[in-house]
């Protein structure tokens, strides 16, 4: 991903008010989170923006024509984004890629002010890569294979009464 002070100002100081905007939301308007979100899921959100922005710059619009976070929400650019990020993956779509979709999609129903067709467009795309994800990727399906042997399992469920008593028997 690209750094967000790689993009323009304007790109920047609009993910400043988005993330603001979820860390201090107006319960007055009714826009926005009920409540404030924490500080690790406003970082999290930060690098959904920048992960999406960024693979649309991949996709090969150029990075100075990311000028707002409206820009994020334009399906053309979106799902050019996300076909780059899941070419990474064989050209299917993940958790991951399903994720930033509903970044987006939050983006464009709170701050990006599109009509409600296209909103439902984001909505069916969403929908459309939940459906397309696995629900164990092969490399956690292969760590959690080593938990069908008994023997294994076991280890595991005892290694927290093991650690306590080795932490005991080193404080003697």
């Amino acid at each position: 991903t690209f750094p967000i002070e790689a993009f323009p100002a304007s790109f920047q100081a609009d993910v400043a008010r988005w993330i603001d905007r979820l860390a201090q939301p107006d319960t007055l308007t009714g826009e926005g989170p009920a409540k404030p979100h924490r500080p690790a899921t406003l970082k999290h959100q930060r690098f959904n923006i920048q992960q999406v922005a960024s693979a649309i710059v991949r996709s090969g619009t150029p990075i100075e024509e990311i000028a707002e976070l409206a820009c994020l929400v334009d399906l053309t650019k979106l799902k050019a984004g996300l076909r780059f990020y899941m070419s990474r993956f064989g050209g299917k779509p993940t958790e991951s890629t399903h994720k930033l979709a509903t970044c987006v999609k939050t983006i464009a129903r709170y701050g990006g002010k599109v009509d409600a067709a296209h909103l439902e467009e984001i909505r069916s795309l969403c929908t459309r890569l939940a459906n397309g994800t696995t629900v164990v990727r092969a490399k956690n399906q292969e760590r959690l294979e080593q938990l069908a042997a008994d023997r294994n399992l076991a280890n595991l469920l005892q290694l927290p009464s093991r650690l306590v008593q080795l932490a005991a028997n080193k404080a003697l």
